[in-house]
């Protein structure tokens, strides 16, 4: 082993310093890969990057978290299958209030959406989340399997059931331009309780209850098989 050392250049040392590193490499590999696994049979969908957040390994970077997701071959194929929620009326009066806002406390800004979640070949849920912006805890949701104005009635009465606000004139109703937001029957809900609507023109305006709704439809609810709305 000597005359080998000799041949490659180094020492006994540092050859064994080096098997160490080696070692304890892969032993952090394997019990990351545990914990993985761990998550991934409660959460069957979560990504790397919300496992990082949770595990939140001490010493090692998200970058080496993330090889290590993809080397235990942990990635998340998603089904692309788009269904239109939202029929938009592109001259609604409403504009965007909420964009380039600096949040500092809950009840500043409520988004709301509508997602989908398909139960059969052809037969679809809608589903109605309202998000509180500055502590992204929802607020009223309703599941129905029309997209009819009144559900999204039903989860702003919840929404408002759960804050109990004393005054609502600074609080900002932000969605986008979907008929069931521009409903006189909605409109003037949110009128009564003097709550500012604001409205954008865009999908992407509206991304915080976007990234929400993937969440729940993506990582929750497509693995269980529901079969209908009871």
């Amino acid at each position: 082993m000597n005359e080998l050392y000799s041949i490659l250049g180094i020492t006994r040392q540092s050859h064994w310093k080096m098997v160490k590193k080696f070692t304890k490499k892969n032993e952090l590999k394997r019990i990351l890969i545990q914990n993985i696994i761990g998550i991934r049979e409660i959460h069957p969908k979560m990504g790397a990057k919300k496992i990082y957040s949770i595990l939140n390994p001490e010493g090692i970077g998200r970058d080496v978290f993330i090889d290590t997701y993809v080397e235990g071959g942990f990635q998340v194929v998603s089904e692309r299958n788009y269904r239109k929620t939202t029929h938009s009326l592109p001259h609604a009066k409403y504009r965007n209030l909420a964009s380039g806002l600096s949040l500092n406390d809950i009840n500043q800004v409520w988004t709301s959406d509508i997602t989908y979640l398909q139960i059969g070949e052809k037969e679809f849920l809608y589903i109605v989340l309202i998000m509180d912006v500055y502590s992204r805890c929802i607020l009223g949701y309703n599941v129905s399997s029309d997209l009819r104005a009144q559900s999204n009635i039903k989860a702003l009465k919840m929404a408002l059931k759960e804050r109990k606000i004393e005054r609502y004139e600074k609080l900002i109703h932000h969605s986008d331009r979907g008929v069931q937001y521009t409903s006189k029957a909605y409109t003037d809900l949110l009128k009564s309780y003097d709550i500012k609507i604001s409205m954008c023109e865009s999908v992407y305006e509206n991304i915080h209850i976007e990234r929400v709704n993937g969440t729940i439809k993506n990582e929750y609810l497509c693995n269980f098989r529901i079969k209908n709305l009871s």
